[in-house]
């Protein structure tokens, strides 16, 4: 009973999370509203209360999943190549094709959407996302650390740091369209970016 009852509350929730993705994804969150989203789950706004107290958790649940499957991929990649310049390299491409294929989920990672702002997920929330995110950059800080190990912590952050900020920049010319504009692609200034840091690490 108590498994059919957990399988139950598992369905719902996933239920009132994919109704909310494609409202967020159509209105945004701030046009959002528990209403709209219960309408498309098809359900009552009391029915969702149970499980979410309101939509910046909904958001914050997603925004949660979203990192989750991040991570996988990006260690997946890394653990898939021996070498420490090779494992950098296939994380880092991993991290690019994980949120290049995914706008939403790009919009969601960088807080992109009207009317949400860390502040307003609270700070436990808060804390709790920017913790699997510290888990997917560490994951390219094992990597760095395996291409050049004289590099010291401070300085395998830095550089963890810098490529984070790189990849970040590049998805977000991607996703507005302006690396056609200026006449490149994610994918060649991604691959300029890592030639350039493993000669660095090289060093």
């Amino acid at each position: 009973m108590k498994q059919i009852q957990s399988q139950d509350i598992t369905e719902r929730r996933r239920k009132i999370l994919d109704a909310a993705k494609r409202i967020f994804k159509s209105k945004g969150i701030e046009e959002a509203s528990i209403r709209k989203i219960a309408l498309e789950a098809g359900v009552t706004t009391g029915a969702i209360y149970p499980y979410f107290d309101g939509k910046e958790e909904i958001y914050a649940e997603l925004l949660s999943e979203s990192l989750e499957h991040l991570y996988s991929q990006v260690a997946e990649a890394a653990a898939r190549v021996a070498d420490g310049v090779g494992a950098l390299q296939s994380s880092s491409a991993a991290f690019y094709e994980y949120y290049e294929k995914r706008i939403f989920e790009y919009e969601l990672g960088f807080h992109l959407f009207a009317g949400v702002k860390r502040s307003s997920l609270g700070k436990d929330r808060d804390k709790k996302l920017n913790s699997k995110l510290i888990r997917v950059l560490d994951v390219l800080a094992v990597c760095i650390k395996r291409a050049a190990p004289n590099l010291s912590d401070s300085e395998v952050a830095t550089e963890r740091n810098s490529l984070f900020a790189t990849l970040s920049g590049i998805l977000t010319l991607v996703h507005t369209g302006r690396t056609k504009g200026i006449g490149t692609t994610g994918q060649k200034l991604l691959e300029h970016h890592l030639n350039s840091l493993v000669l660095r690490l090289e060093l």
